[in-house]
């Protein structure tokens, strides 16, 4: 695995790791959510067993509560250069990998850039979307084009971001799984042991759906 960057708003840095050893036609994009990155647990060891199966990634550790840094803005605000970063670290994976499929693995406000390449031509260069506890201020998941072999949505039912009817009426468009108790970091609330426990479930879940 190989350490890159990309610039993004006011020429910061951005970690970029990349993995584009094997011979295979996928490749899978992560971005991670505010306050969790490439060394979160359930990112750390999806990208250990994606190496294990001789997978080709790239994982853009956005750091996007730096973001804003030194300047009171507004999400408002800050949006549309979140979005010109998307649209950079895009055509960075495009550079890379030229003939390949892409999935799509985003955490929380990194769902957003799912959300983008869906509204625009990058969509035809998706195989699948991962949503991973979708952001609460992404489009109402109602209003975006969900398909059922394409979609897959992962939340739990403690998430503040939950919300039970939006979930049921998107039920038929896509492959949804809600953890019951799990919160927007997939954990049980003072329930150390038990979060650990889930977590290998939520990882062999996402194994098997983005093969």
């Amino acid at each position: 695995m190989k350490e890159e960057c990309i610039y993004g708003f006011k020429n910061r840095k951005i970690k970029v790791y990349i993995e584009r050893n094997f011979d295979n036609e996928n490749v899978y994009i992560f971005y991670p959510g505010l306050n969790y990155g490439y060394n979160s647990p359930l990112f750390y060891y999806l990208v250990k067993k994606l190496i294990e199966k001789q997978q080709n990634f790239i994982f853009f550790d956005m750091d996007w509560k730096h973001l804003g840094d030194n300047a009171e803005m507004t999400f408002e605000e800050i949006y549309p250069h979140l979005i010109n970063e998307i649209s950079i670290s895009f055509d960075f994976a495009n550079s890379n990998f030229k003939n390949c499929k892409f999935t799509m693995i985003g955490k929380s406000l990194g769902s957003i850039a799912l959300e983008y390449c869906k509204s625009n031509d990058m969509d035809k260069k998706i195989y699948k979307y991962m949503w991973l506890t979708p952001f609460k201020n992404t489009k109402n998941l109602r209003e975006i084009n969900l398909i059922k072999n394409k979609d897959y949505i992962y939340v739990g039912d403690a998430d503040s971001f939950y919300d039970e009817k939006v979930y049921k009426d998107i039920g038929a468009k896509s492959n949804t799984r809600i953890y019951s108790g799990l919160d927007h970091s997939f954990n049980y609330k003072n329930d150390i042991l038990d979060s650990i426990i889930t977590l290998k479930d939520v990882l062999n879940n996402i194994l098997i759906d983005i093969e």
